[in-house]
């Protein structure tokens, strides 16, 4: 828990879980964090994505939330 970097990521469309999930889903190391599939109506809790997000690839996090921004 202490390597996790917290990120607080505001509420816009362009920063889903259902937009950037499968783009993730691409990348193996977040993979490992992450279960395979879901239960019908269910998804991954957006705070745990964006933390684990933002501990594998900060910058990237980053660029994504100035992007929605701006």
């Amino acid at each position: 828990m202490d390597q996790v970097r917290a990120i607080n990521v505001p509420m816009y469309d362009e920063l889903s879980i259902k937009n950037l999930l499968p783009m993730m889903m691409e990348e193996p190391l977040f993979r490992t964090y992450v279960p395979d599939s879901f239960p019908k109506g269910r998804q991954l809790d957006r705070t745990y994505f964006f933390n684990i997000m933002n501990t594998l690839n900060p910058e990237y996090t980053q660029a994504i939330i100035k992007y929605a921004e701006e």
